[in-house]
């Protein structure tokens, strides 16, 4: 019982470690950080390019860079700028120019 017990608690160990690697990688950006959803790795707005706006406005993207800390990839991004379709809802939700994602 001692035996099985053990081995049950390295696996245990083991699946929460492969997890954690699934949901912490690294990318050309930096690192990143997703969530667990229904048994997957999901990374929500994950940044490709700085936001568009001032100086960056009708130019090429210029890539981003997260920084030496861990981006949190568990939000999805604000909607983009247009008009209002009442037959989508959700038109409560912020809307941003950043849609680099």
């Amino acid at each position: 019982m001692r035996q099985f017990t053990a081995i049950l608690s390295a696996l245990a160990v083991s699946v929460i470690g492969i997890n954690a690697r699934i949901l912490n990688t690294t990318c050309e950006q930096g690192e990143i950080e997703g969530e667990l959803h229904n048994g997957y790795a999901l990374y929500k707005a994950i940044s490709y390019a700085e936001p568009p706006v001032g100086r960056l406005r009708w130019h090429a993207p210029v890539k981003k860079y997260h920084g030496e800390s861990v981006y949190k990839a568990d939000n999805w991004g604000d909607r983009p700028m247009q008009g209002n379709d009442p037959n989508q809802g959700g038109n409560n939700l912020p809307m941003s120019e950043d849609r680099l994602t």
